[in-house]
């Protein structure tokens, strides 16, 4: 996640709402209400994030609000799963949001991060990119 201090703004020209963004070139900027200037396209990434965000939290209550095996309740590191893993053809979080919302929770439950990775171990399944390998003592 980039923050805004990473967007700095250069060659500023109030007239024209247009400046130099270090990290995204010519761009529009946004005019906060504290009188602060950023880059518009950090700006549509704050919205997105909060609304993701936000988004993430009403989910997680529809679905119960705590792990399904230990309890755990602090929605930071609750994570939808797939019950039944997914063969590697991964959803979009607004895709699966929509499904939830909509009354198919059939397909998915709400595990903590551990609980998740102790699945993910047992049945030999991936986290995001990475394969969750089962060690040995």
């Amino acid at each position: 996640m980039t923050t805004r201090w990473a967007h700095c703004l250069s060659e500023i020209d109030i007239k024209k709402e247009m400046a130099i963004c270090s990290i995204c070139g010519p761009t529009d900027i946004y005019f906060r209400p504290d009188g602060d200037l950023v880059c518009l396209t950090w700006r549509r990434q704050e919205e997105n994030e909060r609304y993701l965000r936000a988004q993430t939290k009403i989910v997680i209550d529809e679905m119960g609000g705590r792990c399904e095996l230990c309890g755990f309740d602090d929605w930071r590191a609750l994570q939808i799963d797939h019950k039944i893993g997914t063969n590697g053809n991964r959803k979009s979080k607004h895709i699966i949001y929509e499904a939830i919302l909509s009354g198919n929770v059939g397909a998915y439950q709400l595990l903590c991060a551990n609980c998740n990775t102790i699945k993910c171990s047992e049945h030999n399944e991936r986290i995001g990119f990475y394969k969750v390998v089962q060690y040995k003592r």
